[in-house]
């Protein structure tokens, strides 16, 4: 298994975008740039060796879903 080690930001970034927030949703719901949401999700794509937003979210929905069972 492996860790993570992500800044708290970066999980409420990650779960807005399980709820299909965008980038700009997010940034307005927390009172940030959209620029600043943009820093942390290079740091989450770097950390889960993503590529794209979209890798991102289907591979955090699957280990939601491995968590779930």
């Amino acid at each position: 298994m492996m860790v993570l080690q992500v800044m708290p930001a970066e999980v409420e970034l990650a779960l807005a975008l399980l709820q299909d927030k965008t980038l700009k949703e997010h940034a307005e719901a927390k009172g940030i740039t959209k620029n600043t949401v943009r820093v942390q999700m290079q740091s989450l794509l770097n950390k889960t060796g993503c590529r794209r937003q979209a890798e991102l979210v289907g591979k955090l929905n699957r280990l939601f879903a491995q968590i779930n069972l």
